[in-house]
């Protein structure tokens, strides 16, 4: 199963450091995936959160592209990673309501959508939102943030 941390949270969500660039690497150096919510104006992309926006650029993506499931904010956001897909390979998606698809072909569920959560492809979004039981969850993999209480051994991407 894939382990993602939302937004960089490990424990439970951590509102003064959530969607930092610091709390994205933290996870992605601990061994997690991580979704990180971006949005691109002008050609400059932010990790948008939260206000203030935090400036990144290409040379924090590229490195950690195969750990990064990137949401994107607005639709020019999605053109900006879509014109970037042949060269770099980001893995990216617009949200929808119920479910999106990644760049990579993998369903992200939202999980009041879920119509059987023990048995579904893709990855489950904030299962403790609805408390859903995640040890017992047959899935691609699951994002929350509170990522930090499955253990490294169980990480198996």
């Amino acid at each position: 199963m894939i382990l993602i941390s939302n937004e960089g949270n490990l424990i439970g969500r951590n509102r003064a450091t959530e969607g930092t660039s610091a709390a994205i690497q933290d996870a992605i150096n601990k061994g997690y995936d991580c979704k990180i919510y971006v949005k691109e104006v002008g050609g400059r992309l932010y990790l948008a959160t939260r206000e203030p926006y935090e400036r990144i650029s290409l040379n924090f993506l590229i490195p950690n592209r195969d750990k990064l499931w990137i949401q994107c904010a607005t639709v020019s956001t999605l053109k900006f990673f879509s014109d970037k897909l042949a060269e770099y390979n980001f893995n990216y998606f617009y949200a929808a309501e119920d479910c999106s698809i990644t760049s990579h072909g993998t369903l992200w569920w939202w999980p009041s959508h879920v119509t059987t959560p023990t048995k579904t492809s893709g990855i489950v979004y904030l299962p403790e939102t609805i408390r859903m039981d995640t040890q017992s969850m047959r899935v691609g993999g699951i994002c929350c943030d509170f990522i930090g209480s499955f253990t490294n051994d169980e990480i198996s991407n």
